[in-house]
């Protein structure tokens, strides 16, 4: 693991894919178990040169840095520090030892599908159980998932760790169990239940790039929320404040966005912005896009996007493009999806930093398993994931359309930055 800064099978954290294998689910020691860290990816910027441009706004902040990045001042207006490895750390040892003392039906508010349980432990921790034998691949892509977004050095994607419903701990809620229908399920997921979370929307100015099929950043300065004509003339059209407009608030979330769309494009998850699209489509509703965002909250006292069920990630996402299903859905969903990664050309330097390192990699999916066998005891219970085919090659091509991407938003920023300048909004 010399690509990373450490080598993870130092850290004194959890077993490999094998660990525990025919003796059940371990109650770890506090001591040794709440040890989680994550590995650092080396960038590899040589690989993309960014121009030295900066976009000013009106009020004086910094917008953009080098051409693509926002700003280290929009960085610190962020005051969501989202989940340290202390904390991920703390939680994965809470709901791996802790006894369950209580199960309760869900709703679309709490834990969603009818299967899906909230479970209670001793000491009052909660957690959203996730049922999905037989289709365990569901439960693979959240775990995957949340360890990728850990990688990006994403932090509001909840922590998912495998549990067995037949372990002692668990008898308290063995009639609960029945009555949910559980079964015999080998393994559910759990991910922490974080309270105080309200469902958020689209950005405004996000929402016009897709609307308008443009893409939000430097390159577009020049016209972008301006009268130009669109598809059906002007009438109707909305007017947007340009980029250097935008207000803080909007910058903070349109940072954290920038997250989601590169996020969810690596793992292709069709249940959160794609869902909507496809809804928005398929029946005709455009304001749909309007709407508060599926599987996206916001803590509303720090400003913070969470990022919730990632079941779809990595795994049966890359069946449904890739795979041998149908192929207008497949076509579908991959439109979505590079509509997506295209109405932004702003970034946050650490997650593209990781981005680019992860590119550089020739097998980034072994570095990816890695990690998670590493610190996922029972993740033996589930398919091996390089056993899936499409994910054996398509987190690679991913990450290459991704930095393909940036290095065109750069280009396309250098040349837009001669007539931004001329209005006196950018310093080289």
């Amino acid at each position: 693991m010399s690509f990373f800064d450490f080598s993870i099978k130092d850290d004194g954290a959890g077993g490999g894919a094998g660990a525990g294998e025919g003796v059940g689910e371990q109650a770890p020691q506090e001591h040794e178990s709440t040890t989680f860290r994550t590995p650092v990816v080396r960038p590899s910027w040589a690989q993309l040169p960014l121009p030295p441009l900066r976009l000013v706004g009106r009020s004086g902040l910094e917008v953009v840095r080098e051409g693509v990045m926002f700003s280290p001042d929009v960085e610190a207006r962020l005051k969501d520090p989202g989940m340290s490895d202390e904390d991920v750390g703390r939680l994965l040892w809470q709901l791996r030892s802790r006894k369950v003392t209580e199960l309760r039906d869900p709703s679309w508010e709490r834990c969603g599908r009818p299967k899906n349980q909230w479970v209670r432990f001793s000491g009052g921790v909660a957690a959203c159980a996730r049922y999905r034998y037989p289709d365990d691949h569901l439960l693979l892509g959240e775990v995957l998932s949340f360890y990728l977004a850990r990688l990006l050095q994403i932090s509001r994607v909840p922590p998912a760790t495998l549990a067995r419903p037949d372990h002692p701990r668990w008898i308290a809620a063995a009639p609960q169990m029945e009555r949910a229908g559980w079964g015999a399920a080998p393994v559910v997921v759990l991910t922490p239940w974080l309270p105080d979370l309200v469902r958020d929307y689209m950005p405004a100015s996000l929402h016009h790039a897709l609307a308008t099929n443009t893409t939000l950043g430097m390159a577009t300065e020049e016209t972008w929320g301006t009268d130009g004509g669109t598809e059906g003339g002007d009438e109707g059209r909305s007017h947007h404040p340009q980029l250097r407009d935008v207000s803080e608030g909007e910058l903070v979330r349109l940072l954290q966005w920038s997250d989601l769309l590169l996020f969810d494009f690596l793992t292709a998850n069709y249940d959160r912005v794609a869902y909507m699209m496809d809804a928005a489509e398929g029946e005709g509703r455009p304001e749909v896009l309007a709407g508060t965002v599926h599987n996206l909250v916001l803590n509303r006292a720090t400003g913070g996007l969470w990022l919730l069920d990632n079941e779809s990630g990595l795994v049966d996402g890359y069946s449904v493009l890739y795979g041998n299903g149908d192929p207008t859905q497949a076509t579908r969903f991959a439109s979505f999806h590079q509509k997506l990664l295209r109405s932004m050309c702003l970034f946050r330097r650490t997650t593209l930093g990781a981005v680019l390192g992860l590119a550089a990699h020739p097998k980034p999916h072994e570095l990816l398993v890695e990690f998670a066998r590493e610190n996922e005891p029972l993740l033996y219970l589930l398919p091996d994931p390089l056993r899936h085919q499409p994910f054996l090659s398509r987190l690679s091509d991913r990450l290459q359309e991704v930095r393909a991407w940036v290095g065109e938003c750069a280009r396309k920023a250098v040349t837009a930055g001669v007539g931004v300048k001329r209005r006196g909004s950018l310093v080289t």
